[in-house]
């Protein structure tokens, strides 16, 4: 049945939801979609090419083209008859004529004056165009419903809740057949974009792939409302969104200490940068509020930043205050940050206390080795002072299980040596491995005291492993990369070897081996093949001095079409090239793929597949420094999409290096220091810039 058959289950579906019952229970509805004369659609000569007749609207009326391929040496004398009626037969509108099919391929247009169509697209399914076409001892007939012939465009607005002030719209727009749901190349689309200001258009085409992104000069703040026009040779399609442009800020706030008695004053600082352009706001509001333990407003200044974006305050604290935590908040516009800094009395530590272990993990049994180093801030040693040393086990709460105590020698030196326990309980917090807390508690001959806190890590086995999927989860049907991660249970890196039997849900399976380097960084590349759902792989690690082996299963992902994104690396700078691979399984086109940064779209493309795999590359300006969201797409053969994401992150290119001279290295108290600061760019130019400069006590 041609095109008809292709989408009559579609076609049905929205008959039965949009006529009225009358009509859904008639019989000439069934016999209409059942019934297509094809005997007749070709001839020795000249063809009409019946599931390529489309509808569209021109000046005001039905307009009917029918498309011919002749192979006749000459034109051939053609004559027509085109109705339009209801599903009861009822005739609204009706057209006859004569003229010429040319040699080739051509088009006829037949007008159905007076007659427009539905404003409801839905209406278009009770109403059948019938035509019967003479080509010279020829004769087509044929007849089909006005929505299956009335070509719709399907327009996607990629529209984010929220655009940012001061950098030019983009917006991302994906164009296809709403029927076919195949995408429409080459077709325009024009934006209006309606703000306070005023109103803002663009048009451009799309891609290969119905693909556009339209680009718009920066909106004033406030709600704007998206007009999307699509026009194309049967017609024109539209579609509105509305958003809001909105200033953004950035804001870093810093204090000069975290910890402060009564009666001190807290000097709080912070730069405020455009999220947009990523420059320093210069004459923003700041508002700055400090709020004590209680909750209680104790300070508020509003002021306006500086040229470098950086605006200060200082809040004197009183002798009597309520302890506790202090909250310090700074507000522009409507982005808020907060600090957290704590007011309490404290007496500063009268000697330095150092607990030196000797290993930074240690196994089930095995003896624990300590140093304890106490030193007054002169640099004479506590001689003689008390140490104890407590072992506490983690079994709901830490419960002590060992206490050691001693005196430190003339130097302020005190070794010690506990044998852990056999037995001990894996936390998950702690990826399996056990936990014990020591703490040393040194006391002077004085009777000051100064403590030291360490968190021991007790691991079953010396090596500890981990095989990650670069995607997150497995995709059938393309090569994944399985990233073997080896280390030792502090977390420092190994080096070894990886040996793996992989297996699959259909009974295959194969055998792999590879080196870690001493990054402790591996990587498995397994051929996935399609119509997999679950995968398993038996691995056993040598590094370090150990070994290690294990089983982990994977499911697979079960999408009709499947794809995998890499990138180059994870870390660029500006000036750099974005690199990206495309792998794809099922999919029934090429690959759309978008970069998005603070939600905002700054890159769209079409990425052509060959063999299921593409490349694409995006140079980075400074522009789009900062982190980056990359996504690509493809389309199955039920047009439902699959994405695959990657994030990576750009530096600045002109990062600022900064270098601290002070005038000698060594200062007795009451002594003033002189301190020199220089900020220059990569080239090693002078930059004038807003320093921040906190001295802090040790």
């Amino acid at each position: 049945m041609g095109r008809l058959c292709t989408h009559k289950a579609v076609v049905l579906l929205l008959a039965a939801t949009l006529l009225p019952l009358s009509a859904q229970g008639s019989d000439r509805w069934w016999r209409l979609w059942i019934r297509t004369d094809q005997a007749v659609t070709s001839g020795r000569d000249a063809r009409l090419e019946q599931d390529s007749i489309f509808v569209r609207e021109r000046k005001g009326s039905v307009e009917v083209v029918l498309p011919f391929t002749s192979d006749a040496p000459v034109t051939l004398p053609m004559s027509w008859r085109v109705s339009l009626s209801d599903l009861e037969g009822k005739k609204l509108a009706s057209s006859r004529g004569e003229d010429d099919v040319a040699v080739g391929s051509s088009e006829i247009p037949v007008g159905l004056l007076g007659y427009r169509l539905p404003a409801d697209p839905g209406e278009e399914m009770g109403l059948v165009v019938s035509w019967r076409i003479v080509v010279g001892d020829q004769t087509f007939r044929g007849r089909r419903s006005l929505f299956h012939l009335h070509p719709k465009t399907s327009v996607a607005l990629a529209v984010p809740d929220r655009f940012l002030a001061g950098i030019p719209l983009q917006v991302p727009a994906y164009l296809m057949d709403a029927l076919t749901g195949k995408p429409l190349p080459q077709t325009e689309l024009e934006l209006v974009i309606e703000s306070a200001a005023g109103k803002s258009k663009v048009s451009a085409r799309s891609d290969a792939l119905g693909a556009v992104l339209l680009r718009l000069p920066p909106q004033v703040e406030g709600k704007i409302r998206l007009l999307a026009t699509v026009r194309t040779t049967t017609g024109s399609s539209k579609l509105s969104a509305e958003s809001e442009v909105v200033e953004e800020s950035r804001i870093f706030l810093s204090t000069d200490k975290p910890l402060y008695q009564p009666g001190q004053s807290i000097h709080i600082r912070a730069l405020v940068m455009d999220r947009g352009s990523r420059r320093p706001a210069e004459k923003e509001s700041a508002l700055v509020e400090v709020m004590d333990a209680k909750g209680n407003k104790v300070f508020k200044q509003v002021g306006k930043t500086n040229r470098y974006g950086v605006v200060s305050a200082r809040f004197d604290l009183a002798s009597q205050v309520n302890l506790g935590k202090y909250t310090v908040a700074m507000t522009a516009g409507d982005t808020r940050t907060e600090k957290a800094v704590v007011v309490d009395r404290y007496v500063l530590p009268k000697f330095k206390l150092d607990l030196q272990l000797d290993r930074d993990f240690y196994l089930p049994a095995q003896a624990v080795e300590g140093t304890v180093d106490a030193h007054y801030f002169f640099g004479k040693p506590v001689a003689q002072g008390e140490v104890r040393a407590v072992f506490h086990d983690y079994q709901g709460e830490w419960v002590p299980d060992a206490v050691i105590e001693g005196k430190t020698d003339d130097g302020g030196i005190f070794h010690f040596e506990h044998t852990l326990p056999s037995r001990l309980v894996g936390q998950p917090v702690a990826g399996g491995n056990a936990l014990v807390l020591l703490e040393v508690e040194v006391t002077d001959g004085a009777g000051q005291k100064q403590k030291s806190v360490r968190q021991l890590t007790v691991a079953a086995s010396p090596v500890q492993f981990r095989l990650i999927p670069e995607s997150g989860s497995v995709v059938p049907g393309v090569e994944n990369r399985f990233f073997a991660v080896l280390a030792d249970p502090a977390g420092s890196p190994l080096d070894g070897n990886v040996d793996a039997n992989v297996r699959f849900s259909g009974g295959t399976g194969s055998e792999l081996s590879v080196p870690v380097d001493r990054t402790g960084l591996g990587v498995l590349r397994i051929d996935v093949p399609g119509g997999t759902y679950s995968m398993t792989i038996d691995w056993s690690v040598r590094g370090g001095g150990g070994t290690a082996s294990g089983q982990e299963s994977f499911s697979v992902s079960q999408a009709e079409a499947n794809v995998l994104l890499r990138t180059g690396q994870a870390v660029y700078r500006a000036g750099d090239t974005l690199e990206v691979e495309v792998l794809a399984a099922g999919a029934v086109s090429d690959a759309y793929l978008d970069v998005t940064r603070d939600n905002q779209t700054v890159a769209l493309a079409s990425v052509p597949l060959r063999g299921g795999r593409g490349r694409y590359s995006l140079p980075l300006d400074s522009s789009l420094a900062g982190t980056l969201a990359v996504s690509a797409y493809v389309l199955s053969e039920r047009g439902e999409y699959t994405r695959d994401s990657r994030a990576v992150f750009v530096h600045q290119a002109t990062d600022l290096q900064v270098t601290v001279t002070a005038d000698q290295g060594r200062y007795k108290p009451g002594e003033t220091a002189r301190m020199a600061f220089q900020v220059v760019d990569p080239q090693r130019r002078g930059v004038q810039s807003a320093l921040g400069i906190h001295v802090v006590d040790p």
